[in-house]
């Protein structure tokens, strides 16, 4: 009988990896090459430039840390404005500059790395070597 047959169709998703192609460089400056910072909330410039064509549209996120010469975080990236509090990330598309503010923390005093992480691998994208100085 024609109307007892049922059309069955099987389908079978194979998943494909594509290869990252998004690339940019991220750069941090901090007061046009000045190494050392007099106050406790210093401000670090962050900029995005394309790495190739493909990453043009394309947005990153970074998480910006300061940490010492024994890898404990001694300052982040500071709550509000272009940073999002939950996560303490910031995000950038290629060809953006952004000033984010660092809360250093109070007791710390001496050599740090700013690092420009992502955040969810923790690889380092940029590094700043930077020094306190502050004036008492």
């Amino acid at each position: 009988m024609q109307e007892a047959v049922v059309p069955v169709l099987t389908a079978r998703l194979v998943a494909t990896s594509r290869p990252d192609i998004k690339q940019a460089t991220v750069t941090l400056h901090y007061k046009t090459g000045a190494t050392r910072i007099t106050t406790r909330l210093p401000v670090i410039e962050v900029s995005l430039d394309n790495g190739d064509l493909f990453s043009a549209g394309a947005e990153f996120e970074i998480l910006l840390e300061a940490h010492d010469r024994r890898g404990n975080v001694v300052g982040e990236a500071k709550a509000g404005g272009s940073v999002n509090p939950a996560t303490g990330t910031i995000v950038l598309r290629a060809g953006d500059r952004m000033q984010v503010p660092l809360k250093m923390q109070l007791e710390f005093e001496g050599k740090f790395k700013v690092k420009a992480l992502n955040p969810t691998t923790m690889t380092t994208y940029c590094s700043l070597d930077l020094q306190t100085d502050y004036a008492v």
